[in-house]
């Protein structure tokens, strides 16, 4: 798949970590083809943690190489890839005590907890 590109209000991510939750399974699987259409190639993948690669023009908050995580909002996923875009509201910084694997397993987990 070609790299995407951030649009107005989002970033992009080098992915370095992602993890896997019965959604993504499932939407491999076939099984949510009403929430997430037939149209294939799919990336699958709800959490995602790794460097911003870009930002897009209007984006403050966010730089080059800030360790961040959170949810791809597009209702398939996309962590699952080498990039993945994040929409600036979703985003958040990794707390320095965590590990990229350690912040990818929290977004979906911690929407479910909440």
């Amino acid at each position: 798949m070609p790299t995407p590109a951030p649009k107005a209000n989002h970033i992009l991510v080098r992915v370095r970590a992602s993890s896997v939750n019965p959604v993504d399974w499932k939407v491999r699987k076939g099984d949510l083809k009403l929430m997430t259409g037939s149209n294939f190639p799919k990336i699958p993948g709800r959490d995602v943690a790794g460097g911003v690669a870009a930002v897009a023009s209007n984006i403050t908050r966010f730089a080059p190489s800030d360790r961040v995580y959170g949810m791809p909002g597009d209702g398939v996923g996309g962590a699952n890839a080498q990039y993945a875009v994040l929409a600036e509201a979703v985003a958040a910084f990794i707390p320095e005590k965590l590990s990229f694997e350690e912040a990818a397993a929290v977004p979906l987990a911690a929407t479910t907890a909440l």
